[in-house]
């Protein structure tokens, strides 16, 4: 006995009509940031999360490379004085 073939294939249901306007303005309001200091906090869009990641990562890149060249400069020369033994110490555990 032979099945057919839309007995082996599975399919999906049928598709329900569109939202209705009520729920379009609904869904806009969830996901549409809100202005200023708090939409800028409590966004859920990849894009402008990614992007903070980016500038975050670049600044303490920065933050860390600042350092090390600090750290370079003490130990350039013997018995340096350009930061004390206290900062030294902060920085080298900072940049760690």
């Amino acid at each position: 006995m032979t099945r057919s073939l839309e007995e082996h294939v599975t399919t999906t249901a049928e598709r329900s009509e569109s939202a209705t306007p009520e729920t379009q303005d609904a869904l806009t309001k969830v996901w549409t940031d809100q202005p200023g200091l708090v939409g800028w906090f409590t966004t859920v869009q990849n894009g402008p999360i990614a992007s903070r990641y980016i500038v975050t990562t670049f600044l303490f890149f920065l933050s860390g490379g600042i350092m090390a060249l600090l750290m370079r400069t003490q130990l350039a020369v013997p018995e340096s004085t350009f930061l004390g033994p206290e900062t030294f110490n902060q920085l080298f555990t900072m940049h760690g």
